[in-house]
C-alpha cells in the first residue's frame, strides 16, 4: 500500500507541472497574436490616415509678389508642409528666393520642403506667356487676356480701374509695362497680372526719379508723350527725334497733329480715318485741339519712355512716313507739304 501511494504520488505530481506550462504558453501566444493583432490594424489606420491626407489636394495661391516666410507660412497652414522655418532654410541655403513662382497649384499634403520648393521653382502646370508688346492699348490687352483666360473685360477694367486708384495714377493707359508676363490659368485673376505690370513701370519710375524731377514735366505727361512716340516711330532710332518734335510744338502751342490719337479713341487701328473723324472736336483729335490728349493712348516701351524723357533737339516740326515706311522730316509747313506731294500722292 506504502509502495503504490508514493508511486501515485509521483505520478499524480506530474501531469499538473505539464498543464501549468501548457497555460503558460497559451497565454503567451495570444498576447503575442493579440499585439501583432494592434499593429496590423494600427498599421493599416495610419497608412489610411497617411493616404488620405497626402492624396487629399490643397488648393494653394502664391501671390505675385510674396515674400519666401508668406509663402512658408501659407504653405504649412494648407497643410502642404509641416515646418514653416525648415522650408525657409531650404530656400535660403539652395539660394531660391527669387525662383518661387507665383500661380495657382493643387498640392498634396505633407511634402517635404525640398519637394514643396521644387514644385514652386517649376511652377503652376498651368500657366502660359503673355506677351504684352510696346504699343498695344488696354482695350486690346483686355481682349488677349480674355481670349487666353476667359476673363471678361468688364472684370478686367473693373481690377484695371481699382489698382489705378490703389496707386493714384490719374489714369491706367500707358502704365501698363510692355514684356512678357507668366498667367495662371487655372483661377486667373488680372489683379495679378495688373499688380506685376504696373511695378515694373514703378521700377522704370524709380530708376529715373533724378531725370524726371529735374525735368519741366510730369510723369503723365512723359507717359502720354511716350505712347504717341510708341505708335508713331517705325524704329527705336526715330523714337528720340519725333518725342523732340512733340515736345517742341507743345512748347509753341501748336497742334500735335497725331492721328494715332484720334484712332485710339475710335479704337480702330486698321481702317482708313474719314474727314468727319479728323474734323469732330474731341479730347484726343489732336489736329483740332491744342495739348495733349488727357490719357495715353498706348502702352510704350522702355525706349520709347527713354525718348520722351531724353528727346532730340532738332529743328523739326513735322515728319511723315512714305509708303516704304522711310521717315521724312521738315521744319516748316511748306516743306512739309512738298514731302506729302512727293511720297505720299
Amino acid at each position: 500500500m506504502s509502495a503504490k501511494t508514493v508511486k501515485r504520488s509521483r505520478n499524480s505530481g506530474r501531469p499538473p507541472k505539464r498543464r501549468s506550462s501548457r497555460k503558460r504558453f497559451s497565454r503567451t501566444k495570444v498576447c503575442i497574436l493579440f499585439l501583432c493583432a494592434l499593429l496590423i490594424v494600427g498599421a493599416t489606420v495610419y497608412t489610411a490616415v497617411t493616404m488620405n491626407r497626402s492624396h487629399h489636394l490643397r488648393r494653394v495661391e502664391i501671390p505675385y509678389g510674396a515674400s519666401v516666410s508668406e509663402i512658408s507660412r501659407m504653405l504649412r497652414n494648407e497643410g502642404v508642409i509641416t515646418s514653416a522655418w525648415g522650408f525657409r532654410r531650404y530656400v535660403q541655403i539652395h539660394d531660391l528666393d527669387r525662383s518661387l513662382q507665383a500661380g495657382v497649384y493643387q498640392l498634396p499634403g505633407d511634402l517635404s520642403v525640398s519637394e514643396a520648393a521644387q514644385i514652386l521653382v517649376r511652377g503652376s502646370m498651368r500657366q502660359v506667356d503673355f506677351v504684352l508688346f510696346p504699343g498695344l492699348t488696354a482695350a486690346e490687352i483686355a481682349r488677349r487676356v480674355g481670349a487666353i483666360s476667359g476673363v471678361s473685360s468688364q472684370l478686367f477694367y473693373r481690377e484695371l480701374e481699382a489698382e489705378r486708384i490703389r496707386r493714384k495714377y490719374p489714369f491706367y493707359e500707358g502704365f501698363l509695362f510692355p514684356g512678357t508676363y507668366r498667367l495662371t490659368l487655372e483661377g486667373f485673376c488680372p489683379s495679378q497680372f495688373m499688380r506685376e505690370a504696373f511695378d515694373r513701370f514703378d521700377a522704370w519710375h524709380a530708376a529715373h526719379a533724378e531725370d524726371i524731377a529735374r525735368g519741366d514735366y510730369s510723369v503723365a505727361e512723359i507717359v502720354i508723350v511716350a505712347s504717341m512716340v510708341q505708335r508713331e516711330a517705325g524704329s527705336a532710332e526715330e523714337m528720340p527725334v519725333i518725342a523732340g518734335i512733340i515736345w517742341r510744338r507743345l512748347e509753341m502751342g501748336m497742334p500735335l497733329g497725331i492721328d494715332a490719337t484720334t484712332r485710339y479713341e475710335l479704337d480702330d487701328w486698321e481702317n482708313p480715318l474719314y474727314r468727319e473723324d479728323l474734323e469732330r472736336l474731341t479730347p484726343y483729335n489732336t489736329r483740332r485741339g491744342r495739348g495733349l490728349p488727357p490719357t495715353g493712348i498706348s502702352q510704350p516701351g522702355q525706349k520709347a519712355l527713354d525718348a520722351a524723357l531724353h528727346p532730340a533737339t532738332s529743328d523739326y516740326l513735322y515728319y511723315l512716313h512714305d509708303r516704304t515706311g522711310q521717315i521724312h522730316y521738315s521744319r516748316s509747313y511748306e516743306e512739309h507739304l512738298e514731302l506729302v506731294q512727293r511720297y505720299l500722292r
